[in-house]
């Protein structure tokens, strides 16, 4: 009987000793693209899928439903398929066709090592990605050593008209190598472009373009490792990334992983626990450790139940910290930065909600009467008020005590007026 104790302490120790090392051992993320939608590392998308569900404003979901599948539903939908290598048939140009027929929307981000020229999107659609993305962190690092200029390329926003004007995002240079290759440009609506210094040719450089297909629009973006949630955490390309979606979320978006090489398969090949598995010893030393350990519990619960106390809620304190910042402000009397800090998401607010900017100064006729038609309130009003603000924010006018309060009264109305 000593003896068995003696071995089960000296199996416990040798746990929390390795539990131990393991916890004070550093995790080392993964950089293989899987796009699976609970994959945490830098090339899955479980933050994408999260930050594109709370900003889409007609919905977003990710199923495991085929191009065929999506298109026989009775529901319109705007499709985005996201893949690092892409294959399509016959059957699935088939369903696109049907899908944009519907007036919906179509986005393939993909990237594939190679394409002929008889395949099935450059002969229905003009267009096919071209090239791979290899990324290795290691060289990444590297290059940044010996020559961060290097290591970058730039992606150019070029569309015309529309909510946004031109914009320019760096970006790693292994993340873009892969482009869209042989372009009509009759037919075509270029999107994003990349300088290189490695690649002059225009043919060679377009990252996205648009394709009006009967009433509906397909996009070719060959960006694939930006719409993870690298893409939707790094400041360079979360604005990028947002101007692509904001084509397909007039109407509800699902996210297919469908044409995913074996997500559920890359999901387990990426993890530590699946080596184990693999090894009959290191198998059967897992199961043994496993089944000790629920042992343990059983023993431990049967001994000793402890009664749980009760603790009382967490207090809410936020009226206390928006008083703290108010009577800060009101000591400071600096009226201008209060405006200031309320244009800012007033701004942010009209973008997510009627998808104008109104920041671009030249769009500004546009954009004033997008706001007077969904607030009802007149288009001299609305030009006066926001020019108004802008003066107060852009620092050419400094605010008062009531100027201040008539601001951002204006900037609620206006909210209110469009929520």
């Amino acid at each position: 009987m000593k003896m068995n104790k003696c071995f089960l302490a000296g199996i416990a120790v040798l746990f929390i000793v390795m539990v131990a090392v393991n916890l004070r051992t550093p995790k080392r993320y993964s950089w293989q693209p899987t796009f699976l939608p609970k994959d945490k590392n830098p090339f899955g998308c479980m933050v994408f899928d999260s930050v594109m569900g709370a900003s889409l404003p007609n919905g977003y979901a990710v199923m495991q439903r085929t191009l065929r599948q999506i298109s026989l539903g009775k529901k319109p939908h705007n499709v985005l398929l996201i893949t690092d290598g892409l294959s399509l048939t016959d059957t699935d140009i088939a369903a696109i066709k049907r899908i944009t027929s519907r007036g919906s929307k179509v986005m393939i981000a993909a990237s594939r090592s190679s394409y002929t020229p008889d395949s099935v999107l450059m002969e229905n659609f003009g267009a096919s990605p071209v090239g791979e993305n290899y990324f290795n962190i290691d060289v990444l690092k590297r290059k940044i050593k010996d020559d961060i200029s290097g290591a970058y390329d730039t992606i150019c926003w070029e569309a015309a008209g529309g909510v946004y004007g031109e914009r320019i995002y760096p970006v790693y240079e292994m993340m873009v190598q892969s482009y869209i290759g042989h372009i009509a440009d009759s037919c075509h609506d270029v999107l994003a472009t990349k300088q290189s210094e490695k690649r002059d040719s225009r043919a060679s450089s377009v990252m996205a373009v648009r394709y009006r297909k009967n009433k509906g629009e397909v996009y070719f973006v060959s960006t694939p490792m930006l719409f993870t949630n690298y893409g939707a955490l790094d400041s360079n390309t979360t604005e990028f990334l947002m101007r692509l979606m904001s084509h397909i979320a007039d109407a509800p978006v699902i996210r297919t992983t469908a044409y995913m090489q074996s997500p559920e398969a890359e999901m387990r090949s990426a993890s530590p626990l699946q080596y184990f598995l693999s090894q009959p010893p290191l198998r059967t030393a897992l199961y043994l450790a496993l089944a000790l350990i629920l042992l343990l519990m059983l023993s431990e619960a049967r001994r000793r139940q402890r009664i749980i106390p009760v603790s009382a809620p967490p207090v809410n304190r936020s009226l206390e910290f928006i008083e703290t910042i108010g009577t800060l402000y009101f000591n400071r009397k600096d009226h201008s930065d209060l405006v200031r800090k309320r244009y800012l998401l007033f701004t942010e607010e009209l973008r997510r909600l009627l998808m104008v900017d109104i920041t671009d100064v030249r769009e500004d006729n546009r954009n004033f009467g997008e706001i007077a038609r969904q607030t009802g309130i007149p288009h001299e009003d609305v030009a006066r008020m926001i020019r108004d603000i802008r003066l107060v924010a852009d620092g050419e006018m400094v605010a008062t005590a009531a100027g201040m309060q008539m601001y951002v009264d204006n900037m609620n109305m206006i909210t209110d007026k469009i929520t």
